[in-house]
């Protein structure tokens, strides 16, 4: 397994989430070993939240502004690839930021 994967693994067993949103990731395959990509997340710039519920945990981009899900910007921190809008995490170090 590449680090970038491990990552976003690390990345989706390491959020705090609803018991729901838990139970949808594991009947979603990802004890199973099948990437985040192969699930159904929601895409960038699309709502994620609205009164009755919140599924921002399910963004494809692991970002959001708490009502959609939304990529970063160039040089703001980042943890991988999917989170920048120019899809590119440049590291130094241990410390990634947006291209």
């Amino acid at each position: 397994m590449d680090h970038s994967r491990f990552d976003r693994l690390a990345r989706v067993f390491g959020r705090s989430r609803t018991r729901r949103a838990a139970f949808a990731l594991l009947l979603g395959g990802v004890s199973a070993g099948v990437s985040r990509e192969a699930m159904a997340c929601i895409a960038t710039d699309k709502r994620c939240s609205t009164k009755k519920r919140d599924k921002c945990d399910l963004c494809c981009s692991y970002f959001n502004d708490g009502t959609y899900c939304r990529c970063k910007p160039s040089r703001k921190s980042c943890g991988n690839d999917l989170e920048c809008c120019s899809g590119l995490c440049s590291f130094t170090g241990s410390k990634g930021r947006c291209s």
